[in-house]
């Protein structure tokens, strides 16, 4: 009986002491055929409209795609040394978020020269469309409004009623 010539890249088949397992060729012909048959097997899967139970497939439902989203407010300011910083993010069941900035006095005295106060945050934003955004600040002491977008408010307590049904949402500045 001739054996079969081995090349430089293989080596010699064993045969189990028992006789009875596969030798390493035909367990590498057998893993071919599976690896060829496989894709077959996974699309005759996906393709059946029943689940294994007999039952039509459960709709899939994706969670909405979530953005990055980054916002700078700014507002005049009766000198340099006021400072703007977020210090609430809310989503209302609408979608609409609600910010609540705190604007701080100067400690000490400061020079007198309207400027400009800002303040940058982000957040995570689920959906797809642009977000709608109100802004709130607290603490303004002065009589002029510097931005129309803005509702400048004495207390938390003019927003209570909106923010009873608002959820939090976490947010970041740099």
């Amino acid at each position: 009986m001739k054996s079969k010539p081995q090349s430089a890249h293989s080596k010699p088949s064993t045969p189990n002491p028992e006789g009875n397992a596969p030798s390493l060729p035909q367990l590498k012909k057998r893993l071919h055929l599976a690896i060829a048959i496989l894709p077959l097997a996974l699309a005759a899967c996906s393709s059946s409209p029943e689940s294994e139970t007999g039952a039509p497939p459960q709709p899939q439902t994706e969670a909405p795609a979530e953005s990055a989203i980054t916002q700078t407010l700014a507002l005049q300011t009766p000198t340099p040394a006021w400072t703007l910083a977020p210090s609430a993010l809310h989503r209302l069941p609408d979608g609409t978020y609600l910010c609540i900035h705190r604007l701080t006095a100067p400690q000490g005295m400061a020079a007198q020269m309207i400027s400009t106060a800002q303040t940058t945050f982000s957040f995570q934003h689920a959906g797809n469309t642009t977000p709608s955004i109100k802004h709130y600040v607290l603490g303004k002491t002065w009589n002029w409004d510097a931005n129309p977008e803005i509702t400048f408010v004495d207390s938390l307590d003019e927003l209570k009623d909106a923010l009873a049904e608002a959820q939090s949402v976490p947010f970041t500045t740099p």
